[in-house]
């Protein structure tokens, strides 16, 4: 089933530093929780979680019951494997809005926000130290930002090589190849 996590930015009134997405089955009826009548179905979650790393390399989520949102992604009359993959496919495709209510409610904010959206970001997370890539975020916000003619006007030659990558005129090895030897140097 769909599981991800998205890194927040870092915020002292909140110990959470990542969002967990993940679709899960409920059977519905009385929820007494709540006092809400619940849906049979595919469900997706996004919750608040503050995930930390022992130093014997043993990794720990915690989350605060109550705390996040859920959204009925299809309801079915039984659990079914067809099911499930239309609901993974469904989660894919449409947890940006559920992950933007769950910040607004609680007032966090996702780390790489521009980043997050390139289909290469988890080979450039994988690959690249944070320093580099919150370098790459701020170059990719100034062009996101920045009117076309102002920008053309900065750079008039050379573009950065996260902005040529964002565009898609290099490709993500090249990117990472570039980036690497900076951080070795």
């Amino acid at each position: 089933m769909f599981k991800r996590d998205i890194d927040l930015v870092p915020n002292k009134a909140n110990e959470e530093n990542i969002l967990t997405l993940e679709v899960g089955y409920e059977l519905g009826g009385y929820n007494n929780w709540n006092g809400q009548y619940n849906k049979r179905g595919y469900y997706l979650y996004c919750t608040p979680s503050h995930k930390r790393t022992s130093p014997a390399g043993l990794t720990s989520v915690t989350q605060t019951v109550g705390k996040g949102m859920k959204i009925l992604l299809k309801e079915t009359a039984r659990r079914s494997k067809k099911a499930e993959n239309e609901a993974d496919t469904l989660a894919a495709e449409g947890y940006g809005m559920l992950m933007e209510k769950v910040c607004n409610r609680y007032g966090l904010d996702i780390r790489y926000p521009n980043l997050r959206v390139c289909k290469d970001f988890e080979t450039l997370k994988d690959a690249l130290k944070e320093e580099t890539l919150d370098a790459i975020e701020a170059d990719i916000t100034e062009y996101e930002e920045t009117d076309a003619d102002e920008y053309m006007e900065k750079y008039p030659e050379f573009k950065p090589a996260a902005v040529s990558w964002y565009a898609s005129l290099i490709a993500t090895e090249d990117l990472i190849s570039y980036f690497k030897e900076i951080e070795e140097e």
